[in-house]
């Protein structure tokens, strides 16, 4: 099983679009059919039923669907606590902006996740917030908006 089937994978059963899913990709369609057939080959299962020209996941690809995603979650975190450990500018006294995954579907990011993560309300009691660029994340080039918090107490 291969990274990128996964990825593959989320993309077509957000869209139910084969061609629609490899455009977001920017892949060939065919390519994205190809992981697809390969990813059902080693499960022994049928993720994906044809409905006209949509696909609609199966009850055991959407099974499959919640425990990919929370896998990719996971390792998302696990890349971005190496790095917060690795770098301590990004550790500590940061907020930052749900970005796609680095694992989930890159050109998904900017639809799929404003409308999953929750909206919070934070307080930040920081002297530095960071918020990545979210096509620059987890590389070296930190550029993105950078604003300067003063502590609670004082003035400008």
């Amino acid at each position: 099983m291969e990274l990128r089937q996964l990825q593959y994978f989320i993309q077509v059963a957000r869209l139910q679009h084969v061609t629609k899913a490899s455009e977001e990709l920017h892949v060939a369609q065919s390519a994205v059919s190809r992981q697809i057939h390969r990813l059902e080959e080693e499960l022994g299962v049928r993720l994906f039923m044809q409905r006209g020209r949509n696909v609609q996941l199966t009850p055991v690809g959407q099974l499959f669907l919640k425990r990919v995603q929370g896998v990719l979650q996971d390792l998302d975190r696990a890349v971005n606590e190496i790095h917060e450990f690795m770098d301590p500018e990004l550790g500590g006294d940061q907020a930052g902006v749900p970005a796609q995954s680095r694992y989930a579907a890159h050109s998904a990011g900017d639809r799929l996740l404003p409308q999953a993560a929750p909206r919070r309300q934070v307080q930040i009691p920081a002297r530095h917030v960071s918020f990545p660029h979210p096509r620059r994340r987890g590389r070296r080039d930190r550029s993105g908006l950078h604003l300067a918090v003063p502590p609670s107490g004082t003035s400008r």
